[in-house]
């Protein structure tokens, strides 16, 4: 195989169409779904206008890289030819192909078991490069494409993805893995994964109080909004300070743990309560806990109550003496009425 001459044409158009932000190509910076380098339309590519062939050798210009160990020595080209395919595979044809060979992409991304001799000889900055497109070439092919969402599902284990898609990771690379989770989440299987009671919802819940970049809590809250269903929008025009995504987040908290039987056996739960406590006292006020999880906090008193937790750390750091004096103060002190956080003191116990 020529690797030279696959892909030519698109490569060809891309650079007649030329760099509109001036960034040498691999500029992690430069590269936002929202924002393509090059316009499609532009470029006039299309399954239906005869490119298919043209895409095509380009995804074999990347399997040839890939298996020849060139990567890093053609690393320019290997960068060109990932943004093209991104740009392409959003295409419903395009987006079975680039399927039908995900797995090449999932190592490409990061996201399947490899070595580290997949990378050898490019430095940090390249390697994560490299890991952003080809994550975004897979979220594009999958959105919105039930056929090649089937075959994915059908190669991988749902539950396995999940897990990788939410691991701490550089903000870029974890707002590309939630879009790619986002492209998933109308699968069934990963619907499951990411579904009530499953400790992956609560454990991406609890990574938007872990991260400060925006976007990637955008994200968060918009992968689980998908998985819910849900469009709803509770803010009330005066939100104290909170911000709408905040509202949302706050909403669907409580929503993730009424679902828990028992807070106690749930150590995402228990760390997801404590969230949004402290985004509840932060801005006092803000949203009002709806009344099925003050019942739930109530249910999770009388466990406490019926079978005692050993005392926490987070617990005597705030100076409770006892894990349900915690509890009891974050069902009326912080959640409910603050000002009968007294009585229910000499009630519950």
């Amino acid at each position: 195989m020529d690797l030279e001459d696959d892909g030519k044409g698109i490569r060809e158009a891309r650079k007649a169409k030329g760099d509109s932000k001036g960034d040498a190509p691999g500029d992690l910076a430069t590269l936002d779904e929202d924002e393509p380098t090059t316009q499609i339309e532009d470029v006039s590519l299309d399954a239906s206008s005869g490119a298919q062939g043209e895409f095509a050798n380009l995804m074999k210009n990347v399997s040839a890289l890939y298996e020849s160990g060139k990567m890093a020595t053609k690393y320019d080209e290997l960068v060109e030819d990932l943004e093209a395919i991104t740009e392409l595979s959003s295409d419903i044809e395009f987006g079975k192909d680039l399927i039908k060979d995900c797995k090449l992409y999932m190592v490409l991304s990061g996201l399947d078991n490899t070595t580290e001799t997949v990378w050898n000889g490019l430095n940090e900055k390249q390697k994560k490069q490299v890991q952003d497109l080809s994550t975004r070439c897979l979220a594009n092919a999958l959105r919105n494409n039930e056929e090649a969402l089937n075959h994915f599902c059908s190669v991988y284990d749902a539950e396995e993805v999940v897990s990788r898609l939410i691991q701490e990771e550089s903000s870029v690379l974890l707002k590309r893995r939630l879009g790619l989770l986002g492209a998933l989440i109308l699968n069934e299987k990963v619907g499951m994964v990411m579904g009530p009671g499953n400790e992956y919802g609560l454990k991406l819940l609890n990574m938007y109080s872990e991260v400060t970049d925006d976007d990637v809590r955008t994200r968060i809250v918009n992968v689980l909004k998908d998985l819910e269903k849900s469009d709803d929008d509770d803010s009330d025009g005066d939100n104290h300070g909170i911000t709408d995504r905040d509202n949302t987040f706050a909403k669907l908290v409580q929503e993730r743990l009424q679902n828990l039987d028992n807070l106690q056996e749930d150590e995402q739960g228990r760390k997801l309560l404590e969230n949004l406590s402290q985004l509840k006292q932060t801005h006092r006020g803000s949203f009002e806990a709806k009344t099925e999880f003050l019942d739930w906090l109530n249910s999770q008193v009388e466990l406490e109550k019926k079978s005692p937790s050993k005392l926490s750390k987070r617990d005597t750091s705030k100076g409770y003496s006892s894990h349900l004096d915690y509890l009891i103060d974050l069902r009326h002190g912080i959640f409910g009425n603050a000002f009968a956080v007294r009585k229910a003191y000499a009630d519950e116990l």
